[in-house]
Formats: C-alpha cells, sequence, structure tokens
C-alpha cells in the first residue's frame, strides 16, 4: 500500500516534467550542467552501461545479480517502470523505498529550482530527472557498481554522461527510426555511442553489417570487443514452462538456469555474464553467477502470471520482441489456442505496431480472439496508445478473420478476456509497457480464481 507522502511525490514528479520541453536538436548539455550542478555524483561510481533494441532490461536486472553474487554493492536503472516508479531505481536488486525516493526527489527537486530558476519553460525531461535522482542516491550510498539501462538510441540519451568500465550492445533492430536512423547500421551507430576509450564492449549482435559498425567504433575507441559466437556462447538451449536452461562457454563451460523463458533470454544471460565477467576481473566465479541467474526475477518479460489457466505477461512492443514471444510460446505449448490482450504506443508513425503484429501471422490460426486496448499513461512526458480502433485496421490488413474486439480500458478487456476464456485456450497480454502497467493484478488474480 502506498503511502500518501509518496503519492503526492508522484503527482509532484509529474507536474514537473509535464512542464517540460523536448527540444528537437537535443544535446546532454542540459542535463550534464544540471549533473555539474549537483555536485556530478556519476563520476563517483562504476558503471555497466546497456543499450539495445531488445533485451536491455533483462541483461542489467541479469548483470546486477551476478556482481551482487560476488559481493558487491549494487544499483541498477532501468526504464520504463512497469507499474512503480521506484522499479528504475534498484538498491541490491530490490526497488528503493518509498520515503527514500521521497526524500531524494525533494532534494533534487529544490536543486531544480535553483537550478532552473532563470531559463523559463526549460526544465528537465521525466526520464532525466529520475536519472539524476537514481545518481545522487546511489553515490550517497557509495555502491561497488551500478548497471545503467540506456533509455533509447546511446549517443544522445541522458545515461550517456557516464564513462562506463564496460559497455553492452545486446541486440540492434527497427525501433525508434525517427530518432536513430532508418537502417539497423544507422540505428547501430548511434547505439555504439556509449562505448568510450579505452573500454570494453559485449555484444549479442550477429548481423554481420552491424558488426561491422561496431567492430569500426571499437577500433576508433582503441576498445576491446566481445562477441557472441566468438568469445562466448550460449548452447543446448531448452525452453519449457518451467523456463530455460543452456550451457554458457567462455574460459569453461557452465550450465545455467533461468526462471525466464525464452531463447532469446540464453543470450541475454550469457551476454551479462560476460559483461559481469569484464567488470570483476579475476574475482569473477561463473558458478556463483550461475546460481545468481536463477534466482533471478523480472516482470513483463514471458511471466507466466498464472499455470492453470495459462496466462502470460509480456512487454513485446517491437518486432524483434514480439517475434521472440511468438518463438517462446511455440516451445512452452505449440498447441493451446490464445486470447490476445494488447495496444501499442504511440509513435510519429504505426511502423512499429504494424511490424510487431506482423511477426502473429505464424500462430494466426490459434488467435481465438484479440482485445484491442485504448491506454494512456503520465510518466515520460504524456504517453497514449495507437488507438485501438487503427490498430484494428492493422489486424485486418494483416490478419484478416480473427475475431477483434476495442476497448478503452485495459482491465475491461482483460477481464472480459478471462470470462471467455475456454478449457484448451491461455490468455495473453502483451504490447506496450505502459498497458502493461495498467493492468490490475489483483482484479486478474481474483477473476482468474473465481473460474
Amino acid at each position: 500500500m502506498q503511502n500518501n507522502e509518496f503519492i503526492e511525490t508522484e503527482k509532484r514528479l509529474e507536474a514537473y516534467t509535464q512542464k517540460s520541453i523536448w527540444i528537437e536538436n537535443y544535446t546532454l548539455d542540459r542535463f550534464l550542467g544540471f549533473m555539474k550542478y549537483l555536485g556530478s555524483p556519476h563520476d563517483s561510481l562504476r558503471f555497466v552501461h546497456i543499450a539495445g533494441t531488445s533485451g536491455k532490461g533483462s541483461t542489467t536486472a541479469y548483470t546486477q545479480q551476478i556482481l551482487s553474487s560476488h559481493g558487491l554493492k549494487t544499483g541498477s536503472f532501468f526504464s520504463p517502470h512497469i507499474f512503480s516508479v521506484r522499479e528504475r531505481i534498484c538498491i541490491d536488486g530490490e526497488p528503493v523505498s518509498e520515503e527514500e525516493f521521497t526524500a531524494v526527489f525533494d532534494e533534487v527537486a529544490a536543486a531544480h529550482d535553483n537550478y532552473f530558476t532563470d531559463k523559463t519553460g526549460v526544465t528537465l525531461i521525466y526520464f532525466e530527472f529520475v536519472l539524476a535522482m537514481a545518481f545522487v542516491l546511489f553515490a550517497r550510498r557509495h555502491l561497488d557498481a551500478v548497471v545503467l539501462e540506456v533509455g533509447m538510441g546511446g549517443k544522445l540519451d541522458p545515461t550517456n554522461i557516464i564513462d562506463a568500465e564496460v559497455a553492452v550492445l545486446t541486440s540492434v533492430g527497427l525501433d525508434h527510426q525517427e530518432f536513430l536512423g532508418n537502417t539497423v547500421e544507422e540505428i547501430a551507430a548511434d547505439k555504439v555511442q556509449i562505448l568510450k576509450p579505452s573500454r570494453t564492449m559485449v555484444t549479442g549482435v550477429t548481423s554481420s553489417s552491424v558488426l561491422r559498425v561496431i567492430e569500426d567504433h571499437a577500433v576508433r575507441m582503441n576498445a576491446t570487443l566481445l562477441r557472441t559466437g566468438r568469445d562466448f556462447t550460449a548452447s543446448d538451449i531448452t525452453v519449457n514452462r518451467a523456463g530455460t536452461v543452456f550451457t554458457y562457454t567462455k574460459d569453461r563451460q557452465v550450465q545455467v538456469t533461468l526462471r525466464q523463458h525464452g531463447r532469446h533470454q540464453a543470450e541475454n544471460a550469457a551476454v551479462a555474464l560476460t559483461a559481469a565477467a569484464e567488470f570483476l576481473g579475476d574475482r569473477f566465479n561463473p558458478d556463483h553467477a550461475a546460481l545468481a541467474l536463477q534466482d533471478t526475477r523480472l516482470n513483463g518479460r514471458i511471466q507466466i502470471f498464472s499455470e492453470d489457466p495459462l496466462v502470460i505477461t509480456d512487454v513485446a512492443h517491437n518486432a524483434d520482441k514480439m517475434a521472440a514471444l511468438v518463438r517462446t510460446l511455440d516451445e512452452i505449448d505449440p498447441d493451446v489456442k490464445i486470447r490476445l490482450v494488447t495496444g501499442f504506443k504511440k509513435g510519429r508513425d504505426k511502423v512499429r505496431a504494424r511490424d510487431a503484429v506482423r511477426q502473429l501471422s505464424t500462430i494466426k490460426d490459434r488467435l481465438q480472439a484479440v482485445y484491442l486496448c485504448d491506454f494512456a499513461a503520465t510518466q515520460d512526458l504524456y504517453v497514449s496508445s495507437v488507438p485501438a480502433a487503427e490498430l484494428d485496421l492493422i489486424f485486418d490488413e494483416i490478419l484478416p478473420g480473427v475475431t477483434r474486439t476495442s476497448y478503452t480500458d485495459v482491465n475491461q478487456a482483460v477481464l472480459q478476456a478471462v470470462a471467455q476464456l475456454q478449457d484448451d485456450e491461455m490468455l495473453l497480454i502483451t504490447g506496450s509497457f505502459y498497458l502493461l502497467g495498467l493492468l490490475d493484478t489483483a482484479s486478474l488474480r481474483s477473476a482468474l480464481e473465481a473460474m
């Protein structure tokens, strides 16, 4: 139960950042200037910096768990959050308390008011504000390591004011083209900018054209590059309802068991193992790391919410993530019919939603019904969905004949899907982070128990 002071803090955070301006020709100068005003707390910290089109949140969580298992006091930073903004700032894998979040918010807000007092209309955006809070809190805790997830891209992401000892590029796909570029090579050229001179990058990228971009930057930076398939591998991957098992090979082999589902999660974990090994050096113990991964929990990453009936929640909001989800559904249970609740964040165009929906073509015959959702959220400026009516047209174009219904409330859609669920069917809730964040899990659990 949230306390009233924290609820008020959330409202104040939203009020601050709703007044902010997204500058078209954005640079890091505004955020860096404010961090210097705060005393540059990030300069006292050691970082693993994680970018990628898909997999960066999971890889951040895995890396943090591994570092903690080796006795390090760790911080981690995620975005966006699903259920609470506190999820963005974690200490040793746990979200900061409501009291600590409120205290550091008050401190940063006071500094913000002083710094921007003569710059009318210029304030930090939501992401920058919470990141500043994280840096202040992490420095105050004197942490041994911080695992920092990029918000978007790399070059101009506010996290890129740091000089990380280990940089990670999990994957590169077509996403946020309006900001990052229209080809995977252009997008890679942006994301790889988190790699700084004489540092190390670990990548799960396998595309030869994208690897060339990464390798060229590594050479310019006089940096070390570790690649999946050459310097480390995830092999013998098996996926079932219990999770994922694979063999990790670098200097030696170790078997790893994950609670998470999917071949992509084995690949993410292998990248995390390699990044942690580079950060820890001779202290790295692969057996300790494997045990840490076995205990890692992640919300909304092909998460089995209920076994009977089968309910899975996920955040497949782009083509790569949806393809991974579809592949994993086939491995978990290739025969079960699916009722799908979905919605996608509205962008400058509907390409992302269309490309994601296209990945569902291979399981069209399993789709019993689709429940299309409108939604809105106030984190990260103001977020709204692709209107359900427009999403309906996309489904009609790509998956004609599939039963579809539109809803203005996510939970109404979910409860209707549960009410119509048959014995040979499962419920899949996926799409935007913001869609999942509006899910009333208590109501869903009650509805399932009443079946």
